[in-house]
């Protein structure tokens, strides 16, 4: 607008005819000589060319540009708000690029000192001009629109009366003032010349930046941050290490073998595999041959170098008995099958030399006092943590069940797996190269259930396992060996689930067809003794009621739908016989029945033999008392059981008489009191338990969890 007022201001006064010698020149002629004026290199001025050059840059950085990334304009790239959709309709917002403060700042001191250049230019341009034709008048067509329209003239170069003062005055003005503005433009330059180099070494912005950390850092130290961030470094180090490393290792692979092109045994005379004959086929697919050996389907020779592990060495006994009467003598023989404990990690003298430590400690366990755990002693706990060395792989698949040794002045962990692995952990073991883990495999399948005796009968205090092969083992500590106290291949029987009576001399199995066999270790022949139908499908867990020692409870599935826990009296059951004919016997009916909507995993008797501890698949943890009310139970806590397909169902297990631990899926070991439904603790620890913990134990006798997970993993959480 300035320019445009100063425009129409000069051409007032050459309308006037304030110069009576000017005379209009014609619109062609003024046309021809603005064009000649334009041409010649004394007329254009040195701004005019500057410009030109910058224009030419400006559009080889743009031609640039866009060629890099594809974008119409040097300066804007165009995003779209919505990230996912591509439609060219939605609207698109322009983002400048990022700028630096103070290179902005020097690129805009920089564009404001060649403009003053320009401009003193311009005005020197002028001058030659005036003093070369000081009579030539200045028409509208004599003047450039660019010049008014571009550049701005100063004042006192287009004053308030033109044509007023005499050319001899107003040279000698126009002489001082361009000297002033000369000198004015020449200090102004070296005194932003010298802040750029001053600002190039440290600028306005960086010292404010420096106060503004000095600030903080005087914050930081007084929070005592620097230490916090320390720990928090050292544990996501930790984390990025991966779970730990201690106890079994990973097997090493072995080099691929060459295939070997299958052949014609026909052809070659070969005798055929199976020329002795089948003797049967078991559920699982593998068969048994009329000579004994066993081959599992699609991998015989795999299958049969297992089978052979597990089944150690054969002692068998003669019962001779005479018959006066009818002069006859019968002799009985009785195979025991005996494995010694060779761990599959460990040599003969770290085996032998933990043996010795589990003799010891089991004979100290019968003087030992024995006090209960609970709720209320775990609280009463200052800290319960899990450590580094509290952690360590005790199988090689997921764990399916584990147990605490009795004992309180050491702490041993048994565990079992999905392949038929039985693990003992000895916590406190400095053993560098076990670090107190050994593994053994009586099984060759799915480990069922992992207990140590109470202490009584046969069993005693050593630890009994049963499998889905139909086998059931006892680790007889005195001797150092795996003793199988029964095998289901005769009655083709497959164990889920295993209890013994308090006087720890009848094994209660349940199985996968929901039949429940007793076995009495005190015959001289370790056969079923009776079959018993409790229901339609898998008996998940069998539970003594302390208390009472003819009441037992079940969990199952039903084949129309959702869950069942029964509660059985064993002196309604009778004596059935273990033909084939007793399995299809009539359901025995129990005494109480509690449905769920779906499936149950686990139900266990409490210490005082009053409540039992359902867990569901419906997402609720429930504690009932079947004596009062079989419909309605006392306490439902909600907790999160959809572990999914690869993670075992959760089963929580009683802490005393009045706590509940069960794990839970944010990788942590939640207890819940048992009367309120209130959780009072949760045990986890993100960088060591990194997986999901689908099985807890609870130390008898010792403020002692422990959380396994389907990695092989064992946590132990003390104080």
């Amino acid at each position: 607008m300035r320019h445009k007022k100063d425009k129409e201001k000069y051409l007032c006064h050459v309308e006037k005819g304030d110069d009576k010698d000017q005379h209009p020149k014609s619109e062609g002629s003024a046309r021809k000589e603005r064009t000649e004026r334009t041409k010649s290199d004394d007329f254009t001025p040195f701004f005019y060319r500057r410009k030109k050059k910058d224009r030419m840059r400006s559009s080889r950085r743009t031609k640039t540009r866009r060629n890099e990334d594809g974008n119409h304009h040097p300066h804007f790239r165009l995003t779209s708000r919505f990230d996912d959709d591509d439609d060219d309709s939605k609207t698109r917002v322009a983002t400048p690029p990022e700028e630096d403060a103070s290179s902005g700042k020097r690129r805009r001191r920089r564009r404001e000192r060649g403009e003053r250049h320009h401009r003193a230019a311009a005005l020197e341009e002028e001058e030659k001009a005036t003093s070369a034709s000081p009579t030539t008048t200045m028409d509208e067509t004599t003047l450039s629109e660019d010049f008014f329209e571009r550049h701005e003239v100063p004042n006192d170069v287009i004053g308030n009366d033109f044509g007023s003062n005499s050319d001899e005055e107003e040279e000698e003005e126009t002489a001082k003032k361009r000297k002033t503005t000369k000198g004015a433009e020449r200090a102004t330059n070296e005194k932003e010349e010298e802040e750029e180099e001053e600002e190039e070494g440290l600028t306005a912005y960086e010292r404010e930046r420096e106060i503004r950390v000095q600030k903080n850092r005087i914050r930081m130290e007084a929070l005592n941050i620097r230490q916090l961030a320390s720990e928090m470094t050292t544990s996501a180090t930790r984390h990025k290490a991966g779970p730990s490393q201690r106890g079994l290792r990973k097997k090493e692979k072995k080099p691929k073998e060459p295939v070997v092109l299958r052949r014609s045994g026909r052809r070659t005379g070969a005798a055929a595999e199976l020329s002795g004959g089948i003797d049967r086929e078991r559920r699982d697919g593998s068969i048994v041959l009329a000579d004994g050996r066993m081959i599992a389907q699609g991998s015989g020779e795999a299958k049969e170098e297992e089978q052979k592990k597990g089944a150690g060495e054969a002692k068998i006994s003669a019962t001779l008995t005479v018959n006066e009467k009818m002069n006859m003598v019968t002799v009985e023989l009785d195979a025991k099958l005996i494995s010694k404990c060779e761990s599959a990690k460990g040599n003969d003298d770290s085996d032998a030399k933990f043996i010795e430590y589990l003799q010891r400690t089991t004979r100290e366990l019968k003087t030992t006092t024995k006090t209960k755990t609970s709720l209320k002693s775990l609280r009463a706990v200052k800290k319960i943590e899990l450590k580094e060395d509290d952690v360590a792989k005790c199988t090689e698949r997921a764990v399916t069940h584990a147990d605490f040794h009795p004992s309180t002045s050491e702490v041993i962990l048994a565990s079992g797996d999905k392949e038929g692995n039985v693990s003992l952990w000895r916590v406190d073991d400095d053993d560098e190269d076990t670090h107190g883990v050994y593994c053994f495999q009586p099984h060759s399948q799915y480990v069922s259930h992992v207990k140590f005796g109470n202490g009584n009968g046969i069993i005693g205090s050593n630890l009994l396992s049963c499998a889905y092969d139909g086998h059931v083992w006892m680790l007889d500590s005195e001797r150092g060996e795996f003793v199988e106290l029964f095998s289901g291949a005769e009655h083709d029987v497959e164990f889920s689930s295993m209890e013994t009576n308090i006087d720890g001399n009848i094994i209660y199995g349940g199985d996968n067809d929901g039949m429940l066999n007793l076995i009495d270790l005190r015959a001289s022949k370790k056969k079923l003794t009776s079959q018993v139908a409790l229901g339609e499908k898998r008996i998940n867990t069998v539970s003594f009621n302390t208390s009472n020692l003819y009441s037992i409870a079940t969990s199952s599935a039903m084949r129309k739908g959702g869950g069942e826990i029964c509660v059985w009296d064993l002196r309604k059951f009778g004596g059935s016989s273990t033909s084939s004919s007793s399995s299809s016997s009539k359901l025995q009916k129990p005494v109480y029945q509690l449905l769920h909507k779906k499936s149950t995993q686990s139900a266990y008797w409490n210490p005082d033999g009053k409540r039992l501890l359902t867990t569901c698949y419906d997402d609720h943890i429930r504690v009932w008392n079947p004596s009062v009310s079989s419909i309605k139970p006392e306490l439902s806590i909600r907790h999160n059981t959809q572990t999914g397909r690869w993670v075992l169902p959760f089963r929580a297990k009683w802490v005393g008489d009045d706590g509940v631990a069960v794990g839970s899926m944010k990788r942590e070991v939640e207890i819940f009191d048992a009367k309120t439904g209130k959780r009072e603790l949760r045990l986890h620890s993100p960088e060591l338990m990194t997986a999901i913990p689908s099985r807890v134990a609870v130390h008898p006798s010792a403020n002692i969890v422990a959380g396994c997970t389907s990695s092989g993993r064992c946590h132990v959480y003390r104080s």
